[in-house]
């Protein structure tokens, strides 16, 4: 993956971590951005067995929201699944004590068995410019050396609709 202009990153051995600081001091706000997009080894992931003639990305991450050591005391939404383009693809809304608001989305990678991952977070304030930002990490994003084509933003609702935080969890509206 390619770092955006005005982004900074840090890649590891899962994925690479974007982060975006700009405005800081403007109107005692922050415009704080973070990223992280990473491919997870779908042969270590503790989830039983996929139907692979389902939305792989939807059973994953449906998965996910239902594990407290990785969502924590987070509200989160129910798992959605969309369609992208020609692929498969769910997501998820976080919301957290700290006022952090977190999409997780995953896409299947086409013509493998294989998810991207992608976690954006950011503060209430900023949640509308998530739709600004996606974009710009699939245009950045190649697999096995090949760029991932543009990603359509038609199945993303506008506004988004975060869960309201509560110390239970998942919210089911």
């Amino acid at each position: 993956m390619r770092t955006p202009a005005g982004w900074q990153s840090i890649a590891n051995d899962y994925g690479i971590l974007l982060a975006q600081h700009a405005d800081f001091y403007a109107a005692g706000t922050s415009n704080d951005m973070l990223v992280y997009v990473f491919v997870p080894a779908m042969d270590k992931m503790e989830i039983g067995e996929l139907n692979h003639d389902e939305n792989i990305a939807w059973e994953v991450l449906n998965h996910v929201t239902k594990m407290p050591s990785l969502v924590g005391n987070s509200s989160v939404s129910r798992t959605v699944p969309v369609k992208i383009g020609d692929q498969d693809g769910a997501y998820y809304l976080l919301s957290d004590a700290a006022g952090n608001r977190v999409l997780v989305l995953a896409v299947k990678v086409p013509a493998a068995d294989k998810l991207i991952i992608c976690n954006i977070s950011t503060s209430d304030e900023h949640v509308s410019r998530i739709r600004e930002v996606l974009p710009m990490v699939f245009e950045n994003l190649s697999v096995n050396g090949e760029p991932l084509e543009p990603l359509p933003l038609d199945w993303l609702p506008e506004p988004l609709e975060f869960p309201v935080y509560e110390t239970s969890g998942i919210d089911d509206s």
